[in-house]
Parts: C-alpha cells; structure tokens; sequence
C-alpha cells in the first residue's frame, strides 16, 4: 500500500544507527582508558562504514596498540589507523 510506513525497517534502521553510535563511542571510550598517555589524546573520527585514528604517537608500538584497542570496539566497521610517529 502507498504511502504506508514501514515501522520494521524504521526499527532496524535505528537499530542500525545504535550500533554505530556505540561503536564509535567504546572507542573513544577505550582509548580514554589506556594507561599509555598518548593513546589518550588520539582522535577518533566515523564515518559512514568505518572509524578513522589520527594524532600523534612516539612509538609504532603505540600505533599498532592503538589500533587494536580501537578494533576490538569497532565491530564490522573498518579501523582506518592514520596516525604520525614522532619517532625521533
């Protein structure tokens, strides 16, 4: 019938919305909790399919840490790991 609302699709959309939203929540959340002080001050950023990690870290250790911190939250969402190294 025209003009009717689907309300099962209008449930799995918010439902859908939900997990996304909580994904992108548990890690900011989970990186907030690290003991690592850099790992506290990245950024994380979502979009429409996946949860991108910027900042600055001193160590590839701290890269790759973070980015699984981040993975374990991000559900089928794909981690997009831009974060520099200062190396130095």
């Amino acid at each position: 019938m025209a003009g009717t609302i689907d309300n099962a699709a209008i449930e799995l959309s918010a439902e859908l919305s939900a997990a996304e939203s909580c994904a992108y929540t548990s890690a900011q959340l989970a990186l907030a909790r690290s003991p690592i002080y850099a790992l506290r001050q990245l950024i994380v950023a979502q979009t429409d399919e996946s949860l991108v990690l910027s900042g600055t870290v001193g160590s590839y250790y701290e890269k790759q840490q973070a980015q699984e911190i981040v993975r374990s939250s991000a559900g089928s969402r794909e981690v997009i790991n831009q974060i520099a190294v200062n190396d130095l």
